[in-house]
Protein backbone atom coordinates (compact mmCIF):
# COMPACT_ATOMS: atom_id res chain seq x y z
CA UNK A 1 0.00 0.00 0.00
CA UNK A 2 0.93 3.66 -0.68
CA UNK A 3 0.69 6.82 1.36
CA UNK A 4 0.28 10.40 0.01
CA UNK A 5 3.46 11.59 1.19
CA UNK A 6 5.36 8.90 -0.18
CA UNK A 7 8.16 8.82 -3.40
CA UNK A 8 7.09 7.76 -6.73
CA UNK A 9 9.80 5.42 -7.48
CA UNK A 10 8.90 3.35 -4.90
CA UNK A 11 4.73 3.07 -5.75
CA UNK A 12 5.24 3.13 -9.41
CA UNK A 13 8.47 2.48 -11.00
CA UNK A 14 11.75 4.63 -11.05
CA UNK A 15 11.76 4.66 -14.95
CA UNK A 16 8.50 6.15 -14.56
CA UNK A 17 9.02 8.44 -11.58
CA UNK A 18 12.56 10.15 -12.91
CA UNK A 19 10.39 10.77 -16.09
CA UNK A 20 7.28 12.88 -13.93
CA UNK A 21 9.92 14.42 -11.65
CA UNK A 22 12.21 16.18 -14.68
CA UNK A 23 9.27 17.50 -16.77
CA UNK A 24 6.51 18.17 -13.98
CA UNK A 25 8.83 18.58 -11.37
CA UNK A 26 6.39 15.76 -9.80
CA UNK A 27 7.82 13.73 -6.63
CA UNK A 28 5.11 12.09 -4.62
CA UNK A 29 2.11 9.91 -4.59
CA UNK A 30 0.26 13.63 -3.55
CA UNK A 31 2.63 15.49 -6.37
CA UNK A 32 1.06 13.03 -8.87
CA UNK A 33 -2.93 13.07 -7.61
CA UNK A 34 -2.55 16.79 -7.38
CA UNK A 35 -1.61 17.16 -11.15
CA UNK A 36 -5.52 17.66 -12.14
CA UNK A 37 -6.47 16.57 -15.75
CA UNK A 38 -5.75 20.42 -17.47
CA UNK A 39 -10.10 19.05 -19.21
CA UNK A 40 -12.55 15.72 -19.15
CA UNK A 41 -13.26 15.21 -22.66
CA UNK A 42 -14.81 12.49 -24.46
CA UNK A 43 -15.52 11.36 -28.44
CA UNK A 44 -17.74 14.25 -29.21
CA UNK A 45 -16.54 17.22 -27.17
CA UNK A 46 -13.17 16.25 -28.78
CA UNK A 47 -14.32 16.04 -32.18
CA UNK A 48 -15.42 20.13 -31.90
CA UNK A 49 -11.58 21.04 -30.79
CA UNK A 50 -10.03 20.93 -34.37
CA UNK A 51 -10.44 24.70 -34.92
CA UNK A 52 -9.29 25.79 -31.71
CA UNK A 53 -6.28 24.07 -31.74
CA UNK A 54 -2.91 25.34 -31.63
CA UNK A 55 0.47 24.56 -33.42
CA UNK A 56 2.49 22.38 -31.24
CA UNK A 57 -0.52 22.10 -28.58
CA UNK A 58 -0.21 18.07 -27.42
CA UNK A 59 -4.06 16.57 -28.23
CA UNK A 60 -5.56 13.03 -28.18
CA UNK A 61 -8.43 11.61 -30.90
CA UNK A 62 -10.59 8.53 -30.23
CA UNK A 63 -12.24 7.85 -33.72
CA UNK A 64 -12.81 5.43 -36.79
CA UNK A 65 -10.26 5.32 -39.45
CA UNK A 66 -12.15 6.62 -42.41
CA UNK A 67 -9.07 6.10 -45.63
CA UNK A 68 -5.15 4.84 -45.05
CA UNK A 69 -2.98 6.16 -48.22
CA UNK A 70 0.46 4.85 -48.97
CA UNK A 71 2.47 7.42 -50.96
CA UNK A 72 6.06 8.20 -51.72
CA UNK A 73 7.93 10.87 -50.60
CA UNK A 74 8.65 13.55 -53.16
CA UNK A 75 12.36 13.68 -53.10
CA UNK A 76 15.23 10.69 -53.95
CA UNK A 77 15.35 8.21 -52.59
CA UNK A 78 12.16 7.74 -52.78
CA UNK A 79 10.77 6.21 -49.14
CA UNK A 80 7.04 5.17 -48.09
CA UNK A 81 4.82 6.90 -45.40
CA UNK A 82 1.51 6.08 -44.43
CA UNK A 83 -1.49 8.96 -43.96
CA UNK A 84 -4.73 7.67 -41.87
CA UNK A 85 -7.38 9.97 -41.92
CA UNK A 86 -10.04 9.60 -39.25
CA UNK A 87 -13.73 10.57 -38.68
CA UNK A 88 -15.46 12.73 -40.49
CA UNK A 89 -14.06 16.48 -39.11
CA UNK A 90 -13.63 19.89 -40.25
CA UNK A 91 -10.85 20.27 -40.54
CA UNK A 92 -10.13 17.65 -41.69
CA UNK A 93 -7.67 15.01 -39.29
CA UNK A 94 -4.64 12.95 -40.68
CA UNK A 95 -1.92 11.20 -39.30
CA UNK A 96 1.29 10.47 -40.96
CA UNK A 97 3.75 7.64 -40.20
CA UNK A 98 6.87 6.63 -41.77
CA UNK A 99 7.93 3.13 -40.23
CA UNK A 100 5.19 1.96 -42.94
CA UNK A 101 6.90 -1.76 -43.33
CA UNK A 102 5.40 -2.17 -38.96
CA UNK A 103 2.08 0.30 -39.36
CA UNK A 104 0.86 -0.60 -42.69
CA UNK A 105 -0.13 -4.28 -41.04
CA UNK A 106 -1.60 -2.44 -38.00
CA UNK A 107 -3.96 0.44 -38.91
CA UNK A 108 -6.58 -0.53 -41.58
CA UNK A 109 -9.86 1.45 -42.68
CA UNK A 110 -12.82 0.63 -40.16
CA UNK A 111 -10.45 0.48 -37.00
CA UNK A 112 -11.53 1.96 -33.91
CA UNK A 113 -8.27 4.22 -33.06
CA UNK A 114 -6.72 6.90 -30.48
CA UNK A 115 -3.92 9.03 -31.47
CA UNK A 116 -2.24 11.31 -29.28
CA UNK A 117 0.33 13.81 -30.42
CA UNK A 118 1.86 17.38 -31.67
CA UNK A 119 -0.84 19.11 -33.89
CA UNK A 120 0.50 20.57 -36.81
CA UNK A 121 -1.30 22.26 -40.27
CA UNK A 122 -0.91 21.57 -43.68
CA UNK A 123 -3.26 23.28 -45.89
CA UNK A 124 -6.03 23.70 -43.93
CA UNK A 125 -5.56 19.85 -42.65
CA UNK A 126 -4.45 19.19 -39.00
CA UNK A 127 -2.26 17.15 -39.05
CA UNK A 128 -0.23 14.58 -36.28
CA UNK A 129 3.04 13.51 -37.54
CA UNK A 130 3.99 10.09 -35.95
CA UNK A 131 1.64 10.07 -32.94
CA UNK A 132 1.13 7.35 -30.06
CA UNK A 133 -1.97 5.28 -31.53
CA UNK A 134 -3.54 2.39 -29.86
CA UNK A 135 -6.08 0.06 -31.53
CA UNK A 136 -8.24 -2.52 -30.08
CA UNK A 137 -9.13 -5.48 -32.42
CA UNK A 138 -12.20 -7.44 -32.49
CA UNK A 139 -10.87 -10.29 -30.53
CA UNK A 140 -9.41 -8.09 -27.99
CA UNK A 141 -5.98 -8.03 -29.15
CA UNK A 142 -3.98 -4.36 -28.20
CA UNK A 143 -1.80 -3.55 -30.88
CA UNK A 144 -0.07 0.45 -30.40
CA UNK A 145 2.47 2.03 -29.02
CA UNK A 146 4.19 1.64 -25.25
CA UNK A 147 2.07 4.86 -24.19
CA UNK A 148 -0.96 4.05 -24.66
CA UNK A 149 -0.70 0.19 -24.52
CA UNK A 150 0.16 1.38 -21.07
CA UNK A 151 -3.27 1.87 -20.36
CA UNK A 152 -4.87 -1.07 -21.40
CA UNK A 153 -2.58 -2.52 -19.32
CA UNK A 154 -3.52 0.00 -16.44
CA UNK A 155 -6.81 -1.44 -17.07
CA UNK A 156 -6.10 -5.27 -16.74
CA UNK A 157 -7.91 -6.64 -19.66
CA UNK A 158 -7.97 -7.20 -22.88
CA UNK A 159 -11.46 -6.93 -23.48
CA UNK A 160 -12.47 -4.69 -26.25
CA UNK A 161 -15.77 -3.68 -24.99
CA UNK A 162 -13.87 -2.73 -21.43
CA UNK A 163 -10.93 -1.31 -23.22
CA UNK A 164 -13.27 1.10 -25.62
CA UNK A 165 -15.32 2.28 -22.49
CA UNK A 166 -12.34 3.91 -21.04
CA UNK A 167 -11.59 6.10 -24.34
CA UNK A 168 -15.32 6.71 -24.73
CA UNK A 169 -16.44 6.92 -21.24
CA UNK A 170 -18.27 10.37 -20.56
CA UNK A 171 -15.59 11.94 -18.92
CA UNK A 172 -11.95 11.01 -20.09
CA UNK A 173 -9.42 12.77 -18.33
CA UNK A 174 -6.65 14.82 -20.59
CA UNK A 175 -3.50 15.90 -18.43
CA UNK A 176 -1.18 18.83 -19.52
CA UNK A 177 1.44 16.46 -21.26
CA UNK A 178 4.35 16.88 -24.43
CA UNK A 179 5.98 14.77 -26.22
CA UNK A 180 8.16 12.71 -23.48
CA UNK A 181 5.75 12.27 -21.04
CA UNK A 182 2.08 11.56 -22.87
CA UNK A 183 -1.84 12.26 -21.31
CA UNK A 184 -1.68 8.21 -21.15
CA UNK A 185 1.28 7.59 -19.46
CA UNK A 186 0.52 10.16 -16.98
CA UNK A 187 -2.81 8.19 -16.38
CA UNK A 188 -1.55 5.18 -16.41
CA UNK A 189 0.72 6.13 -13.55
CA UNK A 190 -1.98 8.15 -11.83
CA UNK A 191 -4.35 4.18 -12.00
CA UNK A 192 -1.50 2.88 -10.99
CA UNK A 193 -1.00 4.85 -7.43
CA UNK A 194 -4.82 5.00 -6.50
CA UNK A 195 -4.96 0.74 -6.76
CA UNK A 196 -2.49 1.08 -4.05
CA UNK A 197 -3.10 4.01 -2.27
CA UNK A 198 -4.03 4.01 1.99
CA UNK A 199 -7.83 4.90 2.64
CA UNK A 200 -7.47 8.83 2.79
CA UNK A 201 -9.63 10.43 6.23
CA UNK A 202 -12.18 12.94 5.26
CA UNK A 203 -11.32 16.08 6.11
CA UNK A 204 -13.02 18.14 8.61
Amino acid sequence: MATLTDRLDFVIGKKSADLLEEHFGIRTVNDLLRHYPRKYSDEMTTATEGEDLEEGEHVTFVDRITKVEVRLTNRPPKREYMVVTIGDRKPKVTATFFNVKIIKRTLEEGQRVMLSGEVGYFKGTLQLTHPAFLVIHGDGRVAGTRSLKAIAEAEGTSDENKLLSVFARDFLPIYAANSKVQSWDIYACVRQVLDVLDPIDEPL
